[in-house]
């Protein structure tokens, strides 16, 4: 098909728009997905972190986005990162939106393009503190287009193996309920009508701060990336739903590396680490091997004394749905930022039945996280599996032309 700029395989481009926050009719009790860039990391999008009513939506510049739609975010520290809408959603600003005409282009094969080309879009931004791409660059970036069929095939080939990621991901968030189910099943039987989790002292209560050996964050002043360097230094930014992710994270030297290490800014094995600024209480997951790797402040750590409460079952208790909204509404302050207040969370008192029953639960409450942990490597496997084969594949290095795919009954893998 030759070579055609983005606008040129686009029905619409857009961006969104964002509600303002100190209006609470434009977002309390809100159903409209709103979209964050945030969010955005080469994904599909099923859901969205944040919701606005219709009153926000007639009130900003926001707009409905179709399914299947390829965003792209603009600014910040997601500049050139793409994903694409599997719902109807709604963006902010900063994200620029682009439906594709599917009679010339298949939208995943476009997405896929946007994901092998990611350091050449994001090179495009430009600004000060702030790196930043704009519609106009979006717009006319050109696109060397293999046949529609030909696209498609490689679109279904890749899609395959994010399929089987998203299986992976359904099935831990499976057992992560799970978990929580039986946890729940668990604590209610040990603790008769006693809350989980409370603001006042008595009874048997026991702050967090003294089941834990240690309650901390991560480095407050970021070393420098070394292009060089080999050390993941990580923010809550790269943190994931039960790990970190490293694609785009920064690298440090070894001599930086040894003073974040020196300062308790490296997990150890068991420490439980806390999403605390920005999208904070989002990822809450244990540290399954010792790696050489840093945290930044935006991170908080929980190094439970395991002669009081088991890692799992402390972890279960930080997921709770009662105890993420006391810390919601009484440990977090700042608008633009909100961030944990560490200080004040590690004062909160928790009902935790002694160490010995706490036996009753860990079977399975270790045999959920360890599965949870093969899934996670699986998926690691797939997605560098993924994106070695995806440039030679948009590249034209791997020919597809001749290969049979397998048939389904909607004839073709499922839509990436």
């Amino acid at each position: 098909m030759g070579s055609k700029s983005i606008v040129e395989l686009c029905t619409r481009i857009c961006s969104g728009g964002t509600p303002k926050s100190s209006i609470a009719e434009y977002y309390e009790g809100g159903a409209i997905p709103w979209l964050n860039t945030r969010e955005i990391n080469f994904n599909r999008i099923t859901r969205t972190e944040g919701f606005i009513t219709e009153a926000g939506l007639a009130a900003s510049s926001a707009k409905w986005i179709k399914p299947n739609a390829v965003i792209v975010a603009m600014y910040g520290a997601t500049a050139g990162k793409c994903a694409i809408a599997k719902v109807p959603l709604t963006t902010n600003q900063a994200c620029c939106n682009l439906e594709i005409n599917d009679s010339i282009a298949d939208h995943r094969y476009i997405y896929y393009w946007l994901m092998a080309h990611y350091s050449q879009v994001a090179g495009l931004a430009n600004g000060g503190a702030q790196q930043n791409l704009n519609a106009r660059q979006i717009r006319e970036l050109r696109i060397d287009l293999p046949e529609l069929s030909y696209q498609k095939k490689v679109s279904d080939l890749v899609s395959a193996l994010d399929d089987a990621i998203d299986l992976n991901q359904r099935a831990n968030d499976y057992l992560s309920e799970l978990a929580q189910v039986l946890f729940i099943g668990w604590f209610e039987e040990h603790a008769g009508e006693r809350e989980i989790a409370s603001l006042t002292d008595g009874g048997e209560y026991c702050t967090l701060d003294k089941l834990c050996s240690r309650i901390t964050d991560g480095a407050h002043k970021s070393p420098k990336a070394d292009p060089d360097g080999v050390y993941p230094m990580l923010s809550v930014k790269d943190m994931r739903r039960y790990g970190f992710s490293y694609s785009s994270c920064k690298r440090i030297s070894k001599a930086d590396y040894d003073g974040m290490l020196a300062n308790d800014c490296v997990p150890r094995v068991d420490d439980i680490l806390v999403a605390k600024d920005g999208s904070y209480l989002k990822e809450i997951f244990i540290t399954d091997e010792q790696r050489e790797e840093a945290i930044l402040s935006s991170i908080a750590i929980f190094r439970p004394d395991t002669r009081r409460i088991a890692p799992e079952v402390l972890l279960q208790y930080l997921k709770h749905p009662r105890v993420l909204k006391l810390v919601s509404d009484n440990f977090v302050s700042g608008s633009a930022l909100p961030r944990i207040v560490l200080k004040d969370f590690k004062k909160l008192m928790l009902f935790v039945p002694e160490r010995g029953v706490q036996e009753g639960i860990l079977p399975a409450l270790r045999s959920i996280r360890k599965l949870i942990r093969v899934n996670e490597e699986e998926s690691a496997r797939l997605s560098s599996l993924r994106d070695l084969l995806l440039p030679k594949l948009i590249s034209g290095e791997i020919d597809v032309s001749e290969v049979e795919l397998p048939m389904q009954s909607n004839n073709h893998l499922s839509v990436g």
